[in-house]
């Protein structure tokens, strides 16, 4: 890792709480990691929500999915 492009993907619809819409990122280290031997560094963070959003969700039947890493 040389930098940090500081490319962070933000094209998911949130709502009016700013809870994004379920997304997923494929990642495509191409040739990458040949030995199977690479690290992933993620930087950024996770603005999670607070008691209102799970009310409001919970209210409207929907669920809050939190961060999976396959």
């Amino acid at each position: 890792m040389l930098q940090r492009d500081r490319v962070y993907p933000d094209s998911f619809r949130r709502d009016l709480a700013g809870v994004a819409e379920l997304h997923h990122l494929d990642l495509d280290f191409g040739d990458a990691a040949r030995s199977n031997h690479a690290a992933l560094i993620l930087y950024g963070w996770v603005d999670w929500a607070d008691g209102s959003t799970f009310l409001s969700a919970s209210q409207a039947h929907r669920d809050l999915v939190s961060r999976i890493f396959r």
